[in-house]
């Protein structure tokens, strides 16, 4: 049986996926009715609507997953109607909203850098075979919060079983400024992890938003690099 699910967003957003993901899965554009649709090998054994939508939500969040982490800025994006391609009927199930970036040209405009990118064909391929990458991706998708950006570096240190400062991949002082300023409410307000601040000293020079998300974006390149590489050998 073959099946095909409805993705709605932005349509810049939509247009990035489209030329991001073309094989499998893949994101394609129907002109006529100006909609988006996401097919997958992954739907070919399911026999009911409600199997392929939750594929569906795990296939989306992984995608987006992937383009936050490689691009970042946020917009929404939901799975809509799943169709059911061999008989032409559609069932819509429910929507459920999951986290898209912007696109380049957004960036651009903003005259922010282009940031480092990991092939994303390899990260499919790489998640499909290690679970942490999944779950890496999945941390990605859920935004870059100082929060999550916490989450994203205690996840790969307790991969690597060490700091990455101790794997030399960032300073110790980069390190330790970044987990000082994402604990301090006096600093970022209820953004903090921490929501008391009796006991702590303020970093002299905290780190700005952008510097975090940049800095944890490198350990996770490199980290990924590093699977890619354990991969290969």
């Amino acid at each position: 049986m073959t099946w095909k699910v409805i993705i709605q967003g932005d349509q810049e957003d939509l247009r990035l996926l489209e030329r991001t993901f073309n094989d499998d899965p893949k994101i394609i554009h129907d002109e006529a009715e100006n909609r988006f649709y996401l097919k997958s090998r992954a739907f070919e054994d399911l026999t009911t609507a409600s199997e392929v939508w939750s594929q569906a939500q795990n296939i989306v969040k992984t995608l987006c997953g992937i383009l936050e982490l490689n691009h970042g800025l946020f917009e929404d994006i939901t799975t809509g109607a799943v169709y059911e391609v061999d008989n032409g009927k559609s069932v819509t199930i429910k929507t459920d909203t999951v986290q898209m970036h912007g696109a380049p040209e957004l960036r651009e405009e903003l005259g922010l850098p282009e940031p480092d990118v990991f092939d994303e064909e390899i990260l499919l391929a790489l998640k499909s075979d290690d679970d942490a990458v999944q779950e890496l991706l999945l941390l990605w998708e859920r935004g870059d919060s100082w929060a999550n950006l916490y989450k994203i570096l205690e996840f790969i240190e307790e991969e690597l079983s060490e700091d990455v400062d101790e794997a030399g991949w960032i300073s110790s002082s980069n390190r330790k400024n970044f987990r000082r300023t994402a604990n301090d409410k006096k600093i970022i307000g209820l953004d903090a992890r921490h929501a008391s601040t009796e006991g702590r000293s303020s970093p002299t020079q905290p780190m700005s938003h952008s510097d975090a998300r940049s800095l944890i974006h490198s350990v996770s390149i490199k980290w990924l690099e590093q699977k890619s590489n354990e991969g290969d050998s």
